[in-house]
């Protein structure tokens, strides 16, 4: 069952962490977070699909995935929050943005501020580890083709439609990074 949707976000899903999702560095390994954005996409598609269709015969592919992280995570049995919404609406495709989070509000005393800190008001702080965006493009399986997105499509979508992700800096946005 997913956590309740933050005023913000439409679409909150807890994921566990597993112990062998952490790297000799003793925190959670950079491709794991791939793993956690793809429990978090199948859960919120599943809510909020579930009333049109199974997405295994007609669903959609990952084209593209930016991930900017924002603080170590290491191993915790709460595992951890993960916010999904959608940031854009194409034709053939649409981009989900994404926060990964402390599961729980930070003990008194032990709270995060500036960027990782909860900005809504009355809110309480949680760490954000990492920040997303995938873009997604409508699949017809049986066609192994893309597809142009149906009206019912659009219209699940534009539900949890919201502003992207602020990344600190990212190479696609004209920021740094290796060229």
């Amino acid at each position: 069952m997913p956590a309740a949707p933050r005023a913000d976000r439409p679409y909150t899903a807890p994921v566990p962490l597993r112990w062998s999702d952490m790297d000799a560095y003793g925190h959670v390994n950079n491709v794991q977070f791939v793993r956690l954005l793809e429990e978090a996409r199948i859960a919120a598609f599943q809510d909020w699909f579930a009333p049109l269709r199974d997405l295994t015969s007609t669903g959609c592919i990952v084209a593209r995935c930016e991930i900017e992280y924002t603080a170590p995570l290491s191993y915790r049995r709460d595992g951890v929050a993960v916010d999904v919404w959608v940031s854009r609406l194409g034709g053939s495709s649409f981009d989900l943005a994404y926060e990964i989070c402390e599961a729980a509000a930070q003990p008194a005393g032990e709270s995060v501020a500036g960027e990782n800190a909860g900005d809504i008001a009355g809110e309480p702080e949680r760490v954000v580890y990492a920040r997303a965006l995938t873009t997604m493009v409508w699949y017809d399986v049986a066609a192994a083709r893309p597809r142009r997105a149906d009206d019912a499509d659009r219209e699940v979508l534009a539900r949890v439609l919201a502003d992207p992700p602020s990344f600190s800096r990212s190479a696609s946005r004209g920021g740094g990074g290796a060229r």
